[in-house]
């Protein structure tokens, strides 16, 4: 691999990057009401609702492995593990008990967070890959371009 396609890949992922940020910035207060609020969670009642964040997270999750398997080019597992790899050492250290508690290790709190996390990236991953298939039988020309 030459250094000018190395250097290619490098600005088209992180473009990439940039996109899925941008997205999950403009789309997450608009679909958080329709989307989070009807089917995944009650919304409210609490004295901190912290249903905002987890739907930030659930979407930059889902555009980021969708826009990847999508788009990407070489090493878009590896980029996509990057990514995601700050979402998971959050949801570690906002979950884990302080280690005073050590004989009280409840980790029902994080189980239930990592699984919702996975479903999200399976999503991506399946609806990702589906959508890379389409579009090179539907546009050979443009998926020709991007690889």
């Amino acid at each position: 691999m030459g250094s000018k396609n190395l250097l290619h890949n490098f600005i088209s992922h992180l473009v990439l990057l940039v996109i899925s940020v941008g997205l999950t910035y403009y789309l997450t207060p608009r679909t958080y009401e329709s989307l989070y609020c009807k089917y995944i969670s009650n919304c409210g009642g609490g004295w901190v609702d912290y249903g905002p964040v987890l739907w930030m997270v659930a979407s930059y999750t889902f555009l980021v492995t969708f826009l990847f398997m999508t788009f990407g080019r070489a090493y878009r597992y590896w980029w996509i593990g990057i990514c995601l790899a700050p979402i998971l050492f959050l949801i570690l250290w906002m979950t884990m008990p302080p280690l005073i508690y050590i004989s009280s290790f409840d980790f029902s709190g994080t189980a239930l967070l990592l699984g919702a996390w996975g479903i999200y990236i399976l999503a991506g991953l399946i609806l990702g890959t589906i959508a890379h298939k389409t579009l090179q039988k539907l546009a050979r020309a443009f998926m020709a371009r991007l690889s």
